[in-house]
């Protein structure tokens, strides 16, 4: 699949994703991925038509998952029948280098076709565009390497220092080591101008797909898009 998306990725990238958190079971501090509910919500979501399926790595209000409860995680997908719907991953670059090579490994065996990456949490406030380029560029490679197409995601307030991912940190992405794996990028963020619209115009990424976050630009994104559509 992930071959099939990077050799036309205008028109073979899924249309929609659906951003998924995983049903849990148990009490605080730490509760328990509930496998019976993940796999019939991940089922009942590719019945209904989803393209795609971004496992990620939070539950909202700060419970971010562990190193390996992610994993865990990742190998529960397996279990759901989903057809020929997408599963993508959500990685982060401030767990080690060895952890995200479990964590890719674990992604490659599990039949994920795309891991996608944010800036790290690990970087200052007011980062440069370079030095965000260079925090996600070991996960580009690693993503790449295991024969998985790359999606990245700017969604600043979750990322370390309130740093966005812009389109000049991107475009240093694509012109690395393992960027012409970057299939996409994602934009979650508060200024429609300064993110999607941003990418949409920068010449380096006009093979790439830019998908919108933020319900609220949803319809601006769709006039927006066709003008500069690479084709």
């Amino acid at each position: 699949k992930a071959a099939h998306i990077l050799a036309n990725i205008i028109e073979n990238y899924p249309r929609d994703t659906v951003a998924c958190f995983d049903p849990v079971k148990g009490n605080l501090p730490r509760r328990k991925l509930d496998e019976d509910k993940l796999i019939a919500y991940l089922e009942k979501l590719a019945k209904n038509g989803a393209g795609a399926l971004l496992i990620a790595a939070s539950a909202g209000g700060g419970h971010l998952r562990t190193v390996d409860e992610l994993d865990a995680w990742f190998r529960a997908t397996c279990k759901a029948k989903i057809g020929k719907c997408v599963k993508m991953g959500l990685l982060r670059p401030e767990d080690s280098i060895k952890d995200n090579l479990r964590l890719v490994a674990t992604m490659k065996e599990s039949g994920f076709s795309v891991g996608f990456i944010r800036p790290g949490t690990n970087l200052p406030k007011n980062s440069s565009c370079k030095a965000v380029a260079a925090n996600m560029a070991p996960l580009v490679k690693m993503i790449g390497d295991a024969g998985m197409a790359v999606g990245c995601y700017s969604i600043s307030g979750v990322s370390g220092g309130g740093n966005r991912l812009s389109a000049n940190a991107l475009s240093y992405l694509v012109k690395g080591n393992g960027g012409d794996k970057i299939c996409a990028v994602k934009l979650t963020e508060l200024s429609y101008e300064t993110s999607t619209l941003e990418c949409l115009k920068h010449p380096d990424l006009k093979h790439l797909k830019i998908v919108q976050g933020w319900d609220a630009y949803i319809s601006r994104a769709f006039m927006d898009g066709p003008k500069h559509d690479a084709k």
